[in-house]
């Protein structure tokens, strides 16, 4: 009685893992092909299913056959989530690396767009990048030699200056759509100000700076990741196939002791029944339930199948022969 309860546990917990590991192969990792258990579909593997003697001895008993299933499984899962969370982690890398050079000037990357020569670092003076949209071209040509004024003491008494170095942009750098990339010169003591004035007049001011060492360990970055997404993956879809054909079988081999289990609990030793697997037509479902209810009436009516209490199964219709759902793949079940 204490098995019967613990497998319909079991059952659910490794159908989860196998149609999870499936789930997993469809989606995360884009696998198309049919997947098989020794060369079957699932669907054939399971009307076709002998115990493998080879793996599970039938000296052992039935709970140390379960629980070494059990474990197996747990290991299996175990193993698919880390390949598939190694294989996400690169993928999010590389997803990062290639979001910072798609969008528009406003957050796009600007290595590859700004040539060692658009730059202009010393002492005294620093190249800001400015993104301008086209249609307020002229506007920014007529006003950013005017931004960040300051008086400082000349020969002749005060003297107004500017921040940017004139003509420093009258041709913008690059152009995306809409937007145009231009890189004033300006005074480093008035980068602050200038900035500003820019801000205030609605031009959008891209914090960069020039590194060849930068970008040539980002593309570096990008290669490795590229060529690690290609092993990882390949090394990820084996392993989870593998794990997937395992604990196909392992559940099967679950269902036929949990078959075995019920049918003597309800019937009584020596065993003596058969086992079938029935396929109802679409929609007739219930129409099959109860001819087999009919035919079999002679079982007895009284005993409901299913234990495992609120956290077992939820076949709890009653049949005069032992009953065990399966839905072979991740989409059947979730029909």
């Amino acid at each position: 009685m204490q098995l019967s309860d613990d497998l319909a546990k079991v059952d659910i917990q490794v159908e989860s893992v196998v149609h999870k590991i499936e789930r997993d192969l469809k989606d995360q990792l884009a696998v198309e092909t049919a997947l098989t258990i020794n060369d079957m579909p699932p669907e054939q593997y399971t009307e076709s299913f002998q115990w493998e003697l080879g793996k599970f001895q039938i000296k052992s008993s039935l709970r140390e056959m379960v629980d070494e299933i059990q474990k197996e499984v747990g290991k299996l899962d175990t193993t698919v989530k880390e390949q598939i969370g190694k294989y996400n982690a690169i993928k999010s890398g590389l997803s990062q690396i290639e979001r910072k050079s798609t969008g528009n000037l406003m957050v796009k990357a600007l290595d590859g767009l700004v040539k060692k020569d658009d730059i202009v670092e010393t002492e005294g003076f620093s190249t800001v990048m400015v993104v301008v949209p086209r249609n307020a071209e002229k506007e920014w040509l007529a006003q950013y030699e005017q931004f960040a004024p300051a008086q400082v003491p000349g020969e002749k008494g005060t003297v107004t200056i500017y921040g940017a170095v004139p003509r420093s942009a009258h041709k913008y750098i690059c152009e995306d759509g809409d937007l145009q990339l231009y890189g004033p010169v300006v005074i480093r003591k008035c980068l602050d100000d200038f900035k500003a004035e820019c801000r205030k007049a609605r031009f959008t001011i891209r914090d960069y700076t020039y590194s060849e060492e930068e970008m040539a360990a980002g593309k570096e970055e990008k290669a490795k990741l590229t060529n690690e997404k290609e092993k990882v993956y390949a090394q990820c879809v084996r392993q989870c196939i593998t794990a997937y054909k395992v604990g196909y079988i392992d559940w099967m081999h679950i269902k036929a002791i949990r078959i075995f289990v019920e049918s003597v609990l309800r019937y009584g030793l020596p065993p003596n029944f058969q086992v079938m697997c029935l396929l109802p037509k679409k929609g007739k479902a219930d129409k099959l339930t109860k001819k087999l209810g009919d035919v079999y009436a002679k079982l007895g009516s009284g005993a409901a199948f299913g234990g495992g209490g609120g956290d077992g199964p939820q076949e709890e219709a009653f049949y005069p022969y032992v009953y065990l759902p399966l839905n072979a793949t991740a989409s059947a079940a979730e029909a």
